[in-house]
């Protein structure tokens, strides 16, 4: 199992997009791509095709597993939309969702609580050190974040991807939540990948995890 959420994440940004003080360090190289973003090779190249029922759909898993890890990402995703059209955003929609679930799942099985607290601490706290900017507010409620700060926008605007990386990166934060308790709920109406001024996540719970909130 990858700790992916905090080695990958602490990586030496900075606010160009690119790797501080590292050779082929623009995330335009394919390698570079691949080193900033491990996880991502990991999930591709899952079985992912056993996820859909539609052939089509089948198919599209399939090329991505074979060609992720070798060619660029963003270029590939580009190219398979000129062939299957909206289907392609809907299988890496599909594929991100549900490897982060259930790689969150499998960390839920080593923690005593999966309460939203929990959450924070394994999440957000390593986000806070590898440049992100963001405050949070705990209401009755729930926990309320405001991020003004995300160096992968910086990524997503060298590759002129925005769509791609929202579906990626930003994507992933369903199943994160789906995966670590199936009892909390995650909401978010807005991103900075999209052009947004923040990214405003909100938890709560439907009901009480045990060991606490």
């Amino acid at each position: 199992m990858q700790t992916w959420w905090r080695s990958s994440l602490l990586m030496p940004w900075n606010r160009t997009g690119k790797l501080s003080g590292g050779m082929n360090s623009d995330a335009t190289d394919a390698g570079t791509f691949h080193r900033l973003y491990p996880w991502l090779t990991d999930w591709f190249q899952r079985p992912n095709a056993a996820l859909f029922a539609d052939a089509e759909q089948k198919a599209i898993a399939a090329e991505l597993g074979r060609r992720w890890g070798v060619e660029h990402p963003i270029a590939v995703l580009d190219e398979l939309r000129t062939r299957f059209g909206a289907k392609v955003a809907n299988v890496v929609r599909g594929i991100v969702y549900e490897n982060a679930r259930h790689d969150w799942a499998e960390i839920a099985t080593r923690q005593p609580c999966c309460g939203i607290d929990d959450l924070i601490r394994l999440l957000w706290e390593p986000l806070g050190k590898a440049g992100f900017e963001f405050t949070y507010e705990k209401r009755s409620d729930g926990v309320q974040f405001r991020c003004t700060g995300c160096p992968h926008v910086a990524v997503a605007r060298a590759l002129n991807a925005p769509d791609w990386m929202t579906l990626l990166l930003c994507g992933s934060d369903y199943g994160m939540v789906a995966g670590f308790n199936p009892a909390m709920d995650f909401q978010r109406s807005q991103t900075l990948m999209e052009g947004n001024p923040c990214c405003d996540h909100r938890y709560s719970m439907t009901s009480t995890p045990a060991g606490g909130a």
